[in-house]
């Protein structure tokens, strides 16, 4: 759900047309991401692997956008100290901010894509087989049954 906004998003090659069929307006695999062919298109880049450098996350930015960033290097975060138009953002997963994601999910409101289901018994070939194998379609999700 883009709430109105024209989103732009990066995906491996082979998750393009499922990235599209979520509603996104564009998508760049990023395994090919090349910063100069989409310069100063963005209001928001909002940096999920932080693997943009200070440098190509403001180069992607229209005048007045901002770059958010989950993990920043510690020269991002000098940079965001330094400069408004780079920021951190950290969530704060509280009990009723999870309930209302629970409840969301229980209604259908949100569709979250679980790849594979695992008992914690069976976590760390799990785990093992995601670090060999890559990420599945999906998350992996780690029961306590």
């Amino acid at each position: 759900m883009t709430l109105g906004a024209k989103v732009t998003g990066s995906c491996r090659g082979t998750a393009m047309s499922e990235a599209r069929s979520l509603g996104l307006a564009r998508v760049v695999d990023y395994q090919q991401l090349n910063v100069d062919s989409i310069k100063h298109q963005f209001d928001v880049v909002f940096d999920t692997a932080g693997t943009l450098s200070i440098k190509e996350g403001r180069a992607l930015l229209k005048p007045g956008g901002v770059v958010l960033d989950i993990s920043p290097s510690p020269a991002k975060l000098f940079g965001i100290i330094f400069s408004a138009r780079h920021k951190m953002v950290i969530g704060k997963p509280t009990p009723d901010l999870l309930t209302k994601v629970a409840d969301m999910v229980a209604v259908g409101k949100l569709q979250p894509a679980i790849g594979k289901t695992v008992s914690l018994s069976d976590a760390i070939p799990a785990l093992t087989a995601l670090e060999q194998h890559g990420t599945p379609k999906g998350k992996l999700v780690i029961t306590w049954n």
